[in-house]
């Protein structure tokens, strides 16, 4: 259960209760890097992929907490939780890899410069999900083109000059904007949530529970995951996209159109998306198992022991999420994993 046995001579400062701690969070990390999504999606909570994002931050914040960020403790923590990503979540792109090893990077940063408090906390919140929001885009810019934001521009002023007297111009501007503010907007929220449940645990006495705890005695619901889209909505989805840049094509501006851009167009597509997905990926993606490969030896005791214990991290996840049925919203949210956390910590 040691994560850092050996690696650090600086981690001979932690306490067992400590180490104990790391251990559970390094795990629940993980659940969450390779399934915690699937249970999110089956509970039915809303903007599962920001609260994925925001769990992680969280629980590295709390790693840091509870390490007094200790640089070995959370590299270690890092490539475990890799490991079991790989392990687990075989077909993961490169990019998510990535990701999660920003947000841990920078939490490591910013924590060792400026200690955490509420300030470092907002810094890696904003930077880990403006990273997460700049991915996506950089990745359809990449594949769709300039060509694809062009249509879109010409495609809502046509439309929305049919509708009022003066057209939308700059429309994926404004799309690009309010997906930035959204992500900033929950980026600041989960800062402020991070740093008043650090101070919550901050006074409690989590050594001294004599309380057992009750999801182990109950019978835990579990939530029936949702079926996938039935076929007719899948191909309805598919056919309006089809009908959109088709749409695109013709409302296009006569003197920008011409005779070889839609071939051009498709060909340029293709040709990105093959290179990208069937060269650029895969290579990547190579170089990280191979580098994660190399680890396993080191690691596979605390990998196998964590993998263990993910069925128990199951149990607690949908007790906490049955106990706070009474709340609506963000509350829920709030007391989801406040319960949560609060259990993987002090189970005995």
């Amino acid at each position: 259960m040691n994560l850092s046995s050996g690696k650090n001579e600086k981690n001979t400062t932690l306490t067992a209760e400590n180490q104990t701690i790391i251990f559970r969070l390094t795990a629940l990390w993980a659940l969450n890097e390779c399934g915690l999504g699937g249970f999110l999606h089956a509970l039915n909570v809303p903007f599962s992929g920001l609260i994925i994002g925001g769990i992680a931050v969280a629980l590295i914040s709390f790693i840091a907490h509870f390490s007094n960020v200790n640089k070995g403790v959370i590299l270690n923590s890092l490539i475990i939780v890799l490991i079991i990503k790989l392990l687990m979540s075989p077909h993961s792109s490169v990019t998510a890899y990535f990701a999660v090893s920003f947000q841990a990077l920078c939490a490591l940063v910013f924590y060792r410069i400026l200690n955490i408090n509420l300030i470092s906390i907002l810094f890696v919140c904003i930077l880990s999900f403006l990273e997460s929001a700049s991915q996506k885009l950089i990745t359809l810019t990449v594949v769709g083109g300039m060509s694809f934001w062009n249509a879109i521009d010409v495609f809502v002023e046509n439309i929305s000059k049919q509708l009022f007297a003066d057209g939308i111009t700059h429309a994926s501007l404004w799309l690009v904007g309010t997906y930035f503010f959204i992500y900033f907007v929950f980026s600041v929220l989960l800062a402020f949530f991070i740093y008043s449940l650090l101070e919550q645990f901050k006074k409690m006495n989590i050594s001294k529970r004599d309380n057992p705890s009750l999801w182990q005695f109950e019978n835990v619901t579990v939530a029936k995951p949702k079926k996938h889209l039935p076929k007719w909505i899948k191909i309805l989805l598919y056919s309006g996209i089809v009908v959109f840049v088709i749409c695109t094509f013709f409302i296009y501006n006569k003197e920008q159109f011409y005779n070889s851009f839609l071939f051009y167009y498709f060909a340029r597509t293709v040709s990105v998306i093959l290179f990208w997905y069937y060269i650029v990926m895969p290579y990547a993606m190579a170089f990280v198992k191979k580098f994660l490969n190399n680890k396993i030896p080191a690691y596979q005791s605390e990998v196998d022991e964590i993998i263990e214990l993910f069925p128990k991290l199951r149990l607690i996840v949908y007790y906490a999420w049955n106990q706070t049925a009474s709340y609506k919203g963000l509350r829920r949210l709030k007391h989801f994993f406040t319960i949560t956390l609060f259990e993987i910590i002090s189970f005995k």
